[in-house]
């Protein structure tokens, strides 16, 4: 089980911060690329699965589908 998940682009300030922050914690999965949901919805599923905290910051889109994912999956926002 990991801690936290995020898997996005550095998009915004706040992104950016929290990337540096917690890109060497063992305990979080912090991607700095999107997960292609086409050519990985199963591993974009099992990150969702095999965490309890998922991080939603906001980016360059004002509608995200991350929030939704996070609660489908198990995964707390």
């Amino acid at each position: 089980t990991v801690l936290g998940f995020w898997a996005g682009h550095r998009n915004s300030r706040i992104r950016v911060i929290l990337a540096r922050i917690w890109e060497n914690d063992t305990e979080l999965a912090i991607s700095n690329n999107r997960i292609s949901r086409a050519a990985g919805e199963l591993v974009y599923q099992k990150r969702f699965y095999r965490t309890k905290f998922c991080i939603c910051p906001g980016g360059s889109q004002v509608n995200s589908a991350r929030i939704a994912d996070s609660i489908h999956y198990g995964c707390v926002p």
